[in-house]
């Protein structure tokens, strides 16, 4: 079957919820199927009922609930006996979700329906899910979405931490250089091409008969450096599950984003190159674009160190302490 779109609908035509699984269809176009919808079924009682009705370009499959449809547009070739399953699974989605199945309600669920309308169908094809699995996979989805968001907190609890006691060290040299001019030293280094690069990812997506093949290979190019907490994410097309075969270091999942993530702990001489295989079922080789990495590193790619700290007029060495950090701004693979 070929699924275009799924949506909820009251019996005076006012569309509620809807959910477009294919992306060759504009969606002024969908709106002027999902119009016309209530006009097909006119006042006729007998097609009011668990059935379908067909235009020239589709097939609207539809039952209705209470005071409300559930719609399936579909192409006119899909196989309506799988059309009507696809719809008891949808329909059933409702009261498990939703208390009623007046408008408010639903209104109310639409996030909850459609993130369940994405387990029920993939680019236009029915996923192999029962309702148990449809409710496992959007708590899943619903408690990555909350550790991600105290991850997210954690972090700024620590940067605001970081930038008062940042602030009162500022304070505290100002007090000290006050009267006295103080020079400040600016420094940076630009990297002419790639083979100067820390770090360098080649990813080689590869599209066979059964869906796309994608091998990923890092190179540590200055093995004078330690990289810490590297984090590669790759993008993935929705709802799709990868099947991975090999990988240095560890990977998760990542339903609710649509992302593989890989994580190497370390990336020294030692481990200088490795590489991620994994395969999905579906996708184009332009979907894994852009390739986001992140790390960092004790060590610096310029090698600059501070060797002393001296008072003002330079008699004598002054106690100090010295820290040097290397992280990533932005590191993209187009």
């Amino acid at each position: 079957m070929v699924l275009i779109a799924a949506a909820v609908v009251t019996k005076n035509g006012k569309n509620l919820v809807t959910r477009q699984f294919v992306t060759n269809m504009p969606r002024s176009r969908l709106e002027g199927l999902l119009e016309a919808f209530p006009k097909l079924l006119g006042t006729d009682v007998s097609q009011r009922q668990h059935t379908f009705v067909e235009t020239d370009s589709v097939r609207y499959v539809y039952q209705p609930l209470d005071d409300i449809y559930v719609v399936l547009v579909t192409t006119k070739a899909s196989n309506i006996l799988e059309d009507l399953e696809a719809l008891r699974l949808f329909s059933r989605v409702i009261p498990e979700y939703c208390r009623s199945n007046d408008e408010a309600e639903i209104l109310n669920k639409a996030f909850e329906l459609i993130f369940a309308f994405d387990e029920i169908v993939a680019l236009g094809y029915r996923e192999n899910v029962n309702l148990a699995l449809i409710r496992t996979f959007t708590e899943m989805d619903s408690h990555e979405e909350r550790v991600h968001k105290q991850i997210l907190n954690a972090q700024m609890r620590d940067a605001t931490n970081k930038a008062q006691q940042r602030a009162k060290e500022l304070k505290k040299g100002r007090e000290t250089a006050m009267g006295n001019d103080v020079g400040v030293i600016r420094w940076w280094l630009v990297l002419s091409d790639e083979e100067q690069l820390p770090l360098v990812l080649n990813v080689f997506p590869n599209e066979t008969p059964d869906g796309c093949t994608v091998n990923i290979e890092y190179i540590l190019q200055n093995e004078a450096l330690t990289l810490q907490n590297v984090l590669i994410a790759i993008p993935l097309a929705p709802a799709t599950q990868p099947i991975v075969s090999e990988a240095e270091g560890s990977y998760e999942y990542i339903r609710s984003k649509s992302q593989l993530l890989w994580s190497i702990p370390i990336i020294d001489e030692s481990n200088s190159s490795g590489n991620l295989e994994f395969s999905v079922p579906n996708g184009h080789s332009d979907q894994f674009f852009p390739v986001n990495v992140n790390f960092e590193s004790e060590s610096l790619v310029c090698q600059i160190e501070l060797e002393d700290a001296v008072t003002f007029d330079g008699s004598e060495s002054v106690e100090h302490t010295a820290e040097t950090a290397f992280v990533v701004d932005k590191y993209e693979v187009v």
